[in-house]
């Protein structure tokens, strides 16, 4: 925003001299254009892959009805079955042979005993096949027995999750609370070696300090090392480190929590493996990391981090954040964030689940399946008709960066018109939205799929497109939207000083290829010529989506705002 500074002055109505007297009504009108005038910005565009969340797949997966279920961690076995352990009152597992769609009643792998709970388990495939299920036996509060420690524990499975055995104590801490040891998480390195790292306060017995430390199998989980610490910021707390071995090979990097600002952040520490951990990671060590690409507020909470890579070699990093809601723990919500391949600069946040305000979405993780879909677990009593904590997932599709494909020039012909994918839009609700895109030399065309459970008629879409690449901070010049309503009604608008005003819609094809009672298909051609003409083939054109459904509420591609052209998806023509 630019402002017009104007001296006024009080006027002497006899003075003859009229150059001296401005209209008053100019000068405030001026003054108005400028207070309402914004000044364009333009900035990095945010390009890469999105990850579009499907409401559809939402599905609970604990099969009790405890007060509590959580801390959930899933993976895909050899065998293309998922498996997912979480804490209820113990340490149990649930299967699922359909991708999630359905779960079995769940198996008990560690029972709490005698003013013990068993908690916080993660769960690793092994080479040889053999499950190895890490957790975390925490003494109660009250009373206090000295006899019973804050240990790590691990046990093993050979037949796919139905029985378990094995088990070894791999640390024991102390007894006290403020002395304990929490949250293991464990990997396997390519020469076979098990690294499971875990939070420890134990060796600070005289402050509130916590470190990560790390123990070492070389058989499989049956005999393991001593503890070595990884990473250590002093007065600070190292926690709930998630480990991965990175696709480069060279690499493996754990998240934690980090407090050495003024709340938790996510922070990547990283090892080469040659090094492997030969000396603590410490708070100004160039292995250590502040883990999202933007900054944000030191008093905001951001914490509870679990780190996975997809099959494309992206990063992705789940949290539990207040970003937007009651800066509060108990308040926070699962975010995820998109990283490069070597775990650094996390950004395109999106949410998975629609946590209502007054409820919680805690002790998140996410898992990647063999076909790229990521899964996101959260555990919340937000959708629980009796109010317990549960286990929930939900899948999100990996949107790449939009390519559009030259097809002939007639444009009705069905043979040249793409199937709709890979744009998905469908997270909030039941409704949802898929789109691709193609192009000749007069028309960008996009084929639009709207699905709803209701009512598809009030169900409308909106495209925008920055076909020069401007990537405004704001609505500007030759930047565009059209919305199309279930009715097929159309209007246009161009950006302009951070608004959107009208413009003509003349041109534009809007083919009705399908309607049925709940579905429509529509194929909407926009002519090159009413946008700035045809960019060259390969230079990044912004785009994005939104569905709006029956009960207004308005939905852009995942990671997109709509009136903030820089955060759109990258679109080339090839």
């Amino acid at each position: 925003m630019f402002y017009l500074v104007v001296n006024l002055r009080i006027i002497d109505p006899t003075n003859t001299n009229t150059m001296l007297k401005p209209k008053l009504s100019v000068l405030l009108l001026l003054l108005f254009c400028a207070m309402n005038s914004v000044a364009q910005q333009t900035k990095t565009p945010v390009g890469g892959i999105r990850i579009a969340w499907d409401y559809n797949t939402l599905v609970k997966v604990s099969s009790n009805n405890a007060r509590y279920s959580g801390y959930a961690r899933l993976i895909q076995l050899a065998d293309k079955s998922l498996i997912c352990v979480y804490e209820a009152g113990g340490v149990y597992c649930v299967k699922s042979t359909d991708m999630g769609k359905t779960w079995s009643d769940q198996t008990l792998i560690a029972p709490n005993v005698d003013h013990v709970n068993m908690a916080v388990p993660d769960i690793l495939q092994l080479k040889d096949h053999s499950l190895l299920v890490c957790y975390n036996p925490r003494p109660n509060r009250r009373p206090v027995d000295s006899t019973k420690h804050f240990d790590i524990k691990t046990k093993k499975s050979y037949d796919s999750g139905h029985t378990w055995t094995d088990e070894r104590t791999l640390y024991e801490a102390d007894y006290r609370f403020e002395n304990g040891c929490w949250e293991p998480s464990a990997i396997q390195l390519p020469n076979g070696d098990i690294e499971l790292f875990f939070a420890n306060e134990s060796p600070y017995r005289q402050s509130d300090e916590q470190c990560t430390s790390m123990v070492k199998s070389k058989d499989g989980g049956l005999s393991w090392s001593a503890a070595k610490t990884t990473s250590f910021r002093p007065h600070s707390r190292d926690g709930m480190p998630s480990p991965i071995l990175l696709q480069n090979g060279r690499e493996m990097v754990y998240s934690i929590e980090d407090n050495g600002f003024k709340n938790f952040k996510p922070t990547i520490i990283r090892s080469s493996l040659k090094d492997d951990w030969a000396n603590p990671v410490g708070a100004n060590d160039v292995n250590r990391n502040f883990a999202l690409a933007n900054k944000v507020a030191d008093s905001l909470y951001l914490g509870a981090p679990y780190l996975r890579q997809l099959k494309t070699g992206e990063t992705i990093l789940s949290y539990q954040g207040t970003e937007g809601r009651i800066n509060n723990m108990n308040h926070s919500e699962m975010k995820v964030v998109i990283g490069d391949s070597e775990a650094r600069n996390f950004d395109r946040k999106s949410v998975p689940f629609n946590i209502a305000g007054d409820k919680s979405g805690l002790w998140n993780s996410v898992s990647v399946l063999n076909d790229n879909t990521v899964v996101a677990l959260t555990s919340t009593s937000s959708f629980s008709a009796n109010h317990n904590a549960e286990v929930w997932m939900i899948k999100g599709h990996v949107m790449p960066e939009l390519r559009a494909k030259k097809v002939g020039l007639k444009s009705k012909n069905k043979s040249e018109q793409p199937n709709p994918g890979p744009i998905f839009i469908g997270g909030n609700g039941p409704a949802n939205l898929t789109a691709d895109l193609n192009y000749n030399d007069k028309y960008l065309f996009v084929l639009v799929s709207v699905y709803a459970d209701k009512q598809i008629k009030n169900n409308s879409f909106t495209i925008y497109i920055d076909p020069q690449n401007k990537s405004y901070d704001t609505p500007g010049k030759d930047v565009f939207k059209i919305n199309i309503d279930g009715m097929n009604r159309m209007s246009m608008f161009e950006g302009n000083s951070g608004q959107w005003e009208i413009r003509s819609s003349k041109g534009i094809v809007n083919d009705n290829s399908g309607e049925g009672a709940d579905s429509y298909l529509r194929v909407i051609g926009i002519p090159w010529s009413i946008i700035g003409g045809k960019p060259t083939s390969g230079k990044r054109i912004g785009f994005n989506m939104a569905l709006t459904d029956i009960d207004g509420h308005t939905e852009n591609i995942s990671a997109n705002e709509a009136d903030k052209p820089f955060t759109w998806c990258t679109l080339k023509l090839y």
